[in-house]
């Protein structure tokens, strides 16, 4: 799998999680209205000061890795999810998270339904990280922060946005949390 590496503007060291040790727990998957491109060049610009994620999928199925996995990608907000840690302070899950963006959604960028290419891509970046994170699962971000008024499972309200859920953990073969 050919990732390409570019790095986002913010992040926390993973050393800065230390009592009690930082677990991989979640995978969590995000779209971003608009492209890889778009998202690339907004995690890297000087005006935000709010957002990153480990990786971005294009609908071609082109990864960009933005944050080393190792490192805190700051994607999942005020969070929590069942008993998942949220390590005090953070209220959030990002310690615990590896976060996936997803170009997208479809009707957001001129496509009639999620791309097979782009879901393809997900679910075996899903499996390569489960290959180092053994205990980890897969969720959505609509599940784990209240704040987000966008489903990322049930789309924006158009047909072709409906994400394709069962799809990607049968391809993966990472379990949903």
């Amino acid at each position: 799998m050919l990732i390409d590496y570019i790095p986002a503007k913010n992040f926390t060291s993973g050393a800065y999680v230390h009592n009690p040790p930082r677990l991989f727990k979640l995978i969590v998957i995000h779209w971003i209205v608009g492209t890889l491109d778009a998202c690339v060049r907004w995690f890297q610009a000087p005006s935000n000061n709010k957002s990153s994620a480990h990786y971005v999928i294009g609908v071609n199925g082109e990864i960009v890795q933005m944050v080393e996995e190792e490192n805190i990608a700051w994607h999942a907000g005020v969070s929590s999810w069942k008993d998942y840690p949220t390590y005090g302070v953070w209220q959030s899950l990002n310690p615990c998270s590896i976060g996936i963006e997803l170009a997208g959604p479809p009707s957001s960028i001129g496509m009639k339904g999620w791309p097979k290419s782009e879901i393809i891509a997900c679910a075996e970046l899903c499996k390569d990280i489960h290959t180092r994170w053994p205990e980890i699962k897969i969720t959505d971000h609509s599940r784990i922060s209240p704040a987000v008024k966008i489903d990322v499972i049930k789309g924006t309200g158009h047909p072709e946005d409906v994400f394709p859920w069962s799809e990607l953990l049968e391809l993966s073969g990472v379990p949903e949390a």
